[in-house]
């Protein structure tokens, strides 16, 4: 994977439910031409589920403050809901990559990526 990927354990199976997003830092500020895509790996697998935050949606993101919270997608060029499910019991490395960055300075922001998730199994 390319830089800007990072990860976490899920030990149980999941459903993916939404994401939150929010960055940090001083320079540029978010416009509303500003889109952001993370995608989704699986146990090292490229997967077709992304975060996609378009701040042109000012419903589910907040431009001055950098924030942005949403549905997975299924598709890396438009939000197309998804709540995709995924089952290991030795745990799932999840990693997100970067994949898109539009109207956006890379050198000045640090990003703050969160999931919610729910179990699909008895605990």
């Amino acid at each position: 994977m390319g830089g800007g990927a990072w990860g976490m354990m899920i030990p149980c199976k999941v459903k993916l439910k939404r994401f939150c997003y929010g960055a940090t830092g001083v320079g540029t500020n978010y416009t509303t031409s500003t889109r952001i895509v993370f995608r989704l790996w699986v146990d090292g697998v490229a997967q077709s589920v992304y975060a996609y935050c378009d701040f042109s949606d000012t419903t589910n993101g907040n431009v001055s403050q950098r924030r942005f919270s949403n549905k997975f997608s299924s598709s890396s060029t438009s939000q197309i809901d998804t709540e995709p499910t995924f089952s290991n019991n030795n745990g799932q490395s999840l990693a997100w990559e970067t994949i898109t960055l539009t109207a956006y300075n890379t050198d000045v922001n640090k990003h703050r990526f969160s999931i919610i998730a729910e179990t699909t199994e008895n605990l």
